[in-house]
């Protein structure tokens, strides 16, 4: 366990009971769901299970890919899961582009973004294995784009083209080390980063050793 489980843990309980309107309706994930969840100053999302509730906490009121509210016209969601970073975007953003696959995710996914009346984000309900599908297809460029699939993310982005990362502005989202292939892709997906232009910084899960956060700068 590392140092900064624990107290992670702790001020993660606080934030929540402070952020969640209706905290005290989550222990009832484990018997019904999905179950509606109203965030302060960031309106109602579905949940489905108690990891949905962490997921909600870390994007929504822990800003985890450290965006500090900035603006970006146009932004790829790529793991868009239940829509809390999609939805979250869209306030600030013209368009949004939202990836999921996964058929529960993506039920979820559809049902949040008609709950928040967004009109602005478009879903793709497809596996991503390159942005050369997203672009020029769906956007001509990305001034965000955010990952977050479980390890899909050295495939996509170095299954990419030149002539689509070349049009990414800012990439965020986690890094994922479950294995020593893994590591060894990040190894080859710095350099491809670099190669492109991107300044490459990286910061700590405070639980997993296995996942970190990171962001990709021109």
């Amino acid at each position: 366990m590392k140092k900064t489980t624990i107290p992670y843990y702790l001020s993660s309980l606080k934030s929540i009971v402070m952020g969640f309107h209706n905290w005290y309706a989550i222990p009832l994930l484990l018997f019904l769901h999905p179950l509606p969840f109203t965030i302060k100053n960031r309106g109602a999302y579905y949940a489905d299970n108690l990891m949905d509730i962490w997921t909600l906490k870390e994007v929504l009121l822990d800003d985890c890919y450290r965006l500090n509210k900035k603006k970006y016209p146009t932004v790829i969601d790529i793991g868009g899961a239940i829509g809390d970073f999609s939805i979250l975007s869209s306030g600030r953003a013209e368009k949004v582009i939202s990836c999921e696959y996964d058929a529960n995710r993506l039920q979820l996914l559809r049902y949040n973004i008609h709950l928040s009346q967004r009109k602005n984000i478009t879903v793709i309900p497809k596996k991503i294995t390159s942005l050369d599908s997203l672009i020029p297809t769906h956007v001509k460029s990305c001034d965000l784009l955010k990952m977050d699939c479980e390890g899909s993310e050295y495939t996509i982005l170095m299954n990419s083209k030149h002539v689509s990362m070349k049009k990414i502005k800012t990439i965020v989202g986690e890094l994922h080390f479950f294995t020593n292939k893994m590591r060894e892709d990040f190894i080859q997906l710095k350099s491809r980063l670099k190669a492109e232009g991107f300044t490459l910084k990286t910061w700590e899960n405070p639980v997993h050793d296995t996942i970190c956060y990171f962001s990709a700068t021109r």
